[in-house]
């Protein structure tokens, strides 16, 4: 049921944001028009006021104890609940429209007793006009909740970080990728913001991203990497590689000599102890992706990076055109990364008309399926590899970050070693 009084579906979606680990904020019981909904959420605020951990398991469980399991319309609709639920950063959306219809359920009770009153012959007129300006000045108060902050603590808050940038001896204020070249250009990457890495195929982009979550994982940051495309195998056979320097295709045909051999199981001991989370699921929908990355993030906090390979292989749903499932899974991602705090690394696909121009270096207007990937996306990089063109080019072994967006600074190139044998980057000018 949906109309002007009432929301269903928004609070569903509210309460399974709530089991999900959002903040309560300022819900109350009668924000919910539904039995079951009103039950289950004062269940959820009892639970957070006992200091009890918010899980679909320990709701269940505290459901049955009560014996409120069939009130709340059975085990089952809690987890239907929270598997259908947004992601956490739209709870204030949600939560705005059951504000909106409570208000006017107010309001409509208001004017009802208003009505009588009138309606009465022993009624005061006077008295009717103060109680109903008295009565709806209240109801304008509880639904006029808003959003909006000082702008003198945010000045403080940014004044602070700044400050913080200008005593520190780096001029990377994010996350360093481990290449000098792009961190001058991008100051590493950064919390909340949605980095999209694109190529045309067997320019090594999978390589760049496994190079670069080695690099992120050696200093302690987490790094989940969902692989829609790759099998855990080989991506692990991918990391071996690149972090021991040993060609790709003797470890894939195992003629290794006893040294080399010894060098791995060292890579394997060093690897084994950096903080990489691989997903390899293929055919995730936006939903899952989040559904997969907040359980892992509310497991291990120590994620600050979440890499998608790649964004064209994500599900979309049915019915619904290329160009529409690639936007939503494009602001999907983004939303994701305000959500958990975190910097979104994805990979994307370039159009064949690349391959057409003289000059190959890729332009925004090569990105695959959609153009808003190149809307939601705060830094855009490509990937560009002249020696794949052109064999006899004086620059062989050398790789291009072509950074064409970054929203919050400059773009510019960066020049890196590769090395398609060991599927390795490294900083130009070091080897």
């Amino acid at each position: 049921m949906k109309n002007k009084l009432t929301n269903t579906q928004a609070e569903k979606y509210v309460l399974g944001c709530l089991l999900g680990g959002a903040d309560i904020g300022d819900l109350i019981t009668d924000h919910f028009h539904l039995n079951e909904s009103k039950v289950l959420f004062r269940l959820i605020k009892d639970m957070i006021e006992q200091s009890i951990p918010i899980e679909v398991t320990s709701v269940c469980m505290r459901a049955m104890t009560k014996n409120l399991a069939d009130t709340i319309g059975g085990i089952s609709n809690i987890t239907s609940i929270f598997n259908q639920a947004p992601l956490i950063g739209n709870i204030s959306y949600y939560t705005n429209i059951l504000v909106e219809c409570y208000t006017k359920r107010k309001l409509l009770l208001a004017l009802e007793t208003i009505k009588a009153n009138t309606l009465s012959t022993t009624a005061d007129s006077v008295g009717i006009l103060g109680y109903a300006e008295d009565m709806l000045n209240n109801i304008s108060k509880s639904g006029s909740k808003s959003s909006f902050e000082e702008v003198d603590a945010l000045v403080d808050e940014q004044i602070d970080r700044i400050e913080k940038l200008k005593n520190s001896t780096s001029s990377v204020s994010g996350i360093p990728t481990g290449f000098d070249e792009i961190d001058s250009i991008l100051a590493g990457v950064h919390p909340t913001d949605l980095l999209i890495i694109a190529a045309r195929p067997a320019m090594g982009k999978t390589a760049f991203a496994l190079n670069l979550a080695l690099n992120i994982s050696r200093q302690g940051e987490g790094v989940a990497f969902f692989s829609l495309e790759m099998a855990k195998g080989q991506l692990i056979t991918r990391l071996l590689c690149t972090e021991s320097r040993i060609d790709a295709g003797k470890v894939r045909n195992g003629d290794l000599s006893d040294a080399e051999m010894h060098t791995l199981k060292q890579t394997r001991e060093h690897i084994n102890r950096l903080p990489i989370y691989i997903e390899d699921t293929s055919g995730l929908n936006i939903t899952q992706i989040r559904e997969k990355a907040r359980t892992l993030c509310q497991k291990n906090p120590e994620i600050s990076v979440i890499m998608v390979d790649y964004i064209g292989l994500m599900r979309g749903e049915r019915g619904v055109d290329r160009h529409e499932q690639v936007s939503t899974s494009s602001r999907g991602l983004k939303a994701l990364a305000k959500e958990l705090n975190v910097c979104v690394i994805a990979l994307s696909q370039l159009n064949r008309g690349v391959e057409k121009r003289a000059d190959k270096r890729p332009v925004q207007s090569d990105l695959r399926d959609s153009g808003a990937i190149e809307q939601d996306a705060d830094v855009i990089g490509f990937i560009y590899r002249d020696e794949y063109y052109n064999p006899e080019t004086k620059e062989p072994d050398v790789a291009e970050l072509i950074i064409a967006k970054q929203r919050n600074g400059a773009t510019g190139t960066a020049k890196l070693y590769f090395n398609g044998n060991t599927t390795r980057f490294d900083n130009f000018g070091t080897l």
